[in-house]
């Protein structure tokens, strides 16, 4: 518990309204947290805790704070209600198709179920400097690998990348090779 490598753990005894810890106020009713608002009542309706306002073992709490953290974790990974996109920006390295992304890889981040939308930004101007230009890559599929005939084609500017979902590292594969 309260690892912060476990996905969905940040939901754990965060206020669902507002964010952040709560501040006490002399208001009509404190925010309210994951347990009070979800786990406390669902415990209960299961028929472990027999009245609201009883103390639940922290045991029963801790277990029922991993099946939450497990069933949003599904739900991600389904494409099921839980939706959220997350921005990073990476930098390409010249000559190098292959990237490694997750814990401790070439791109360090937690890695992403899919990558749904990509794009690349080339600095239009003399040397590299001026405004970015934002070009959207094309996301392909690891089967559409074998479609490719000239695997080992450079250009100046990525057109598409591969995503092979591997656990725990996933492999980002840039094609053509930037220069």
């Amino acid at each position: 518990m309260g690892d912060s490598h476990i996905v969905g753990t940040g939901l754990w005894d965060q206020t669902i309204f507002g964010g952040g810890v709560p501040a006490p106020a002399p208001g009509p009713a404190p925010a309210q947290t994951l347990k009070t608002a979800i786990l406390n009542p669902a415990i209960r309706i299961a028929g472990v805790s027999l009245a609201p306002q009883r103390p639940i073992a922290p045991e029963i709490l801790a277990e029922a704070c991993e099946m939450y953290n497990t069933m949003v974790d599904l739900w991600a990974t389904e494409e099921l209600m839980v939706y959220h996109y997350y921005r990073t920006v990476q930098n390409l390295v010249p000559q190098k198709m292959t990237y490694t992304i997750g814990p401790g890889a070439d791109w360090d981040l937690v890695r992403p179920p899919r990558i749904e939308f990509a794009s690349i930004l080339v600095f239009a101007g003399i040397d590299g400097a001026g405004v970015p230009i934002r070009r959207p890559l094309e996301i392909r599929h690891v089967q559409d690998r074998a479609s490719v005939t000239l695997d080992k084609t450079y250009s100046a500017i990525p057109l598409a990348l591969y995503y092979d979902m591997g656990y725990p590292i996933g492999l980002v594969d840039m094609w053509p090779i930037p220069k």
